[in-house]
């Protein structure tokens, strides 16, 4: 029902790239390789410059593990410098949908030469480092500079708490899950392993307080 709608949709308007874009949404809902790479390409052609759907196209394709195909169609498309940063995000999704840690992180700093997603590239590649490699140090580093980019991006807090955590160094956690909930009142995650914190701290009874009042 979904794609007969979007489907229609593009009947009457068919210069809207958003709904080419929901309808290859929908396609890789239901793994449909073919038409979820046609609908995002056709996004991309009416309007190149929705970083966005550079992304996930490539997410598209890791997910789906058909990484060399999508790694041809990226090549194609590096010329387009207006999108160089979400087609380098594109790039090293694939890399770490087939483990090769090094040429996702590589493509990340690649993404650097624009500076408007800085904290979000700065924070993933963090990620890698953190979750993938295990090297806390260089982690936190880069946390450390996407927040000098944007002192208000509480995903960086977020996953600073977290390595502090797995160090159990649950003070220093707090501090950082705190942070994130200040820039994000929502963060359920954050609240989550404030939780966390609180209950190895020994003070579960206060969080039960906080959480009450949020």
């Amino acid at each position: 029902k979904a794609i007969k709608n979007y489907s229609d949709a593009i009947l009457i308007n068919p210069d809207n790239f958003q709904t080419y874009f929901d309808l290859g949404g929908v396609y890789l809902v239901k793994r449909d390789l073919e038409n979820f790479s046609k609908s995002l390409l056709k996004s991309i052609e009416l309007n190149p410059k929705n970083e966005e759907s550079f992304y996930f196209l490539g997410q598209g394709y890791a997910i789906m593990d058909e990484p060399d195909e999508i790694l041809e169609i990226f090549e194609e498309k590096k010329s387009d410098s207006t999108n160089w940063g979400a087609l380098c995000g594109g790039i090293s999704s694939v890399y770490e949908k087939m483990g090769d840690l090094d040429e996702a992180i590589k493509y990340l700093g690649k993404g650097l030469i624009t500076t408007k997603y800085a904290p979000q590239i700065y924070t993933q590649i963090g990620k890698l480092y953190s979750q993938y490699k295990g090297n806390y140090m260089k982690a936190i580093k880069n946390f450390n500079l996407a927040l000098e980019y944007d002192q208000t991006y509480p995903k960086a807090y977020y996953e600073i708490g977290q390595i502090y955590g797995y160090q159990n160094k649950w003070l220093k956690a707090k501090g950082y899950f705190e942070k994130a909930i200040i820039y994000d009142s929502k963060y359920a995650a954050a609240y989550y392993n404030l939780g966390v914190c609180y209950g190895n701290l020994g003070r579960s009874e206060e969080h039960t307080s906080e959480l009450q009042s949020h």
